[in-house]
């Protein structure tokens, strides 16, 4: 289900909900779970929404997928650009948080496992240079009958010219068209 209104205010609002999903065919069972989320833009610059997905599951006789409980969440502001074009370079904070992602062959016995994995993203403009910063965090992760606790990596970027950005921007913009 989708809806979206304009407001009188200059903002305009989408409102995303899905309903819970099953699918069997044979040994084959696919059941995504409900979602609901909400997304705004106002004055065609500010970008705030936040998104929940209940997860997904696979499952067969031979392996089982299951993802769990999805967040998204997001506060940005376009600094250049258009989103209508492609082109838009953002300021702001968003954060993706996956509870779980379970993977396992039941033939083999592989397993892969994540916990609670977090990405974050941050990113700043100050005189025509852009700051980003990139978070990935999780709890624990098992794969190859290892266990790696609370891996992460952040990444911090700066002094990236803002307008070698908007040509490269346009650039790939551009790229279907031609």
């Amino acid at each position: 289900h989708l809806s979206t209104k304009l407001t009188f205010a200059n903002k305009i609002v989408a409102y995303i909900r899905t309903d819970l999903v099953t699918f069997e065919d044979g040994e084959n069972q696919f059941i995504a779970k409900p979602a609901v989320g909400q997304f705004s833009v106002s004055n065609t610059k500010d970008f705030i929404g936040e998104l929940t997905w209940a997860g997904l599951e696979l499952k067969n006789s031979e392996e089982n997928i299951a993802i769990g409980t999805v967040t998204v969440d997001t506060k940005q502001s376009i600094v250049s650009g258009s989103y209508l074009q492609g082109t838009a370079i953002l300021s702001g904070d968003a954060k993706f948080l996956v509870e779980s992602i379970n993977y396992e062959d039941v033939v083999t016995n592989e397993l892969f496992a994540l916990q609670k994995l977090l990405f974050t993203t941050s990113v700043s403009v100050k005189d025509d240079l852009l700051a980003l910063a990139l978070a990935y965090n999780a709890e624990e992760i098992i794969t190859v009958g290892q266990t790696f606790k609370q891996p992460n990596l952040d990444v911090v970027l700066t002094g990236i010219d803002i307008n070698a950005l908007k040509e490269f921007n346009a650039l790939l913009a551009s790229l279907p068209q031609d």
